[in-house]
Formats: C-alpha cells, sequence, structure tokens
C-alpha cells in the first residue's frame, strides 16, 4: 500500500498528501506522535511546492531538518536506553536520510539552478521523502518498538 496520494490535496492547495495510516503504528506513543508531526512537515513541503514559493520550501527545508534531527536523536537515546542490538544499522538509515536532504537543501539553495533543475530537486526530496520515511517506519522503527515494548 502507498501512502502518498497524488489526488489528495494538503489544505486545498491542490499539492499531494502523505497520508498517516494505521499499519503505520509503533504502539510507542512519542515515536507515533514525532511521525505523525513528521508527516505533517513533510505535507508542509510538498504545499510549498505547489505554491512555487522559494522562500517557503526554503524555511521547510530547514525546519524539516531540524526536526528529523531531533526525531532520530530521540529515538536513539531509546536506542542506547535499551541496549537495542540493531542501533548501528538504525542510526545508519538515519544518517542516510539526513545526508540527502542536507544534499538537496545545499543546492537547492546555494547553487545557480535553472528551473528545470530546480523542478528535478524537489521532485527528489518528495521522493526520498515519501519512500523512505514509509519504509523507514516499517523496516526499522516497528522493529525498534517492538524491541522497546518487549524490555518494558
Amino acid at each position: 500500500m502507498y501512502y502518498f496520494e497524488v489526488g489528495k490535496e494538503v489544505k486545498g492547495s491542490g499539492a499531494p498528501m502523505l497520508w498517516w495510516t494505521d499499519d503505520l503504528t509503533s504502539g510507542i506513543d512519542f515515536i507515533d506522535n514525532q511521525h505523525k508531526e513528521l508527516f505533517n512537515r513533510v505535507n508542509e513541503v510538498f504545499s510549498a511546492v505547489n505554491v512555487n514559493d522559494e522562500a517557503m520550501i526554503r524555511s521547510t527545508f530547514e525546519y524539516l531538518i531540524t526536526y528529523v534531527i531531533e526525531h532520530f536523536g530521540a529515538e536513539e537515546s531509546y536506542m542506547i536506553l535499551y541496549l537495542y542490538d540493531d542501533f548501528a544499522e538504525h542510526r545508519e538509515s538515519h544518517n542516510y536520510f539526513v545526508l540527502q536532504v542536507n544534499e538537496l537543501h545545499r543546492r537547492f539553495s546555494t547553487e545557480e539552478i535553472t528551473e528545470e533543475e530546480r523542478k528535478e530537486l524537489v521532485d527528489a526530496l518528495q521522493l526520498l521523502l515519501v519512500e523512505w520515511l514509509v519504509n523507514h517506519i516499517h523496516d526499522f522503527d516497528k522493529k525498534l518498538a517492538a524491541s522497546i515494548r518487549k524490555e518494558e
């Protein structure tokens, strides 16, 4: 099942939206609440792109990077606290995402780019956000949550 529906809109803007579904729930409230907020931030990126507001895209990029780092830090603290066996692999997945988003942000913000290149960067960001986020929750975060629940 895909969680990204082009036919749906963000706040009537015509922008595509990433939908939270119950099968993404980990059962750990703080993780699920942060994931839902992350979905909201991703949708803000989509909305900014749709209205073609470069300043809004940059601002949303920056907020998204900050939020993701905070969220990953919280997850990683739990992994350390619970002596999570797959910490290194999970953290590597987080690092990959941060590096990819930072690189897209850098290219979007600092290079002279054509409108076509800008659109390609935004498309790459949207694809990264959708595919990585949903897959990461399914492949890594649900496994982490199960491990935490077992320890509690």
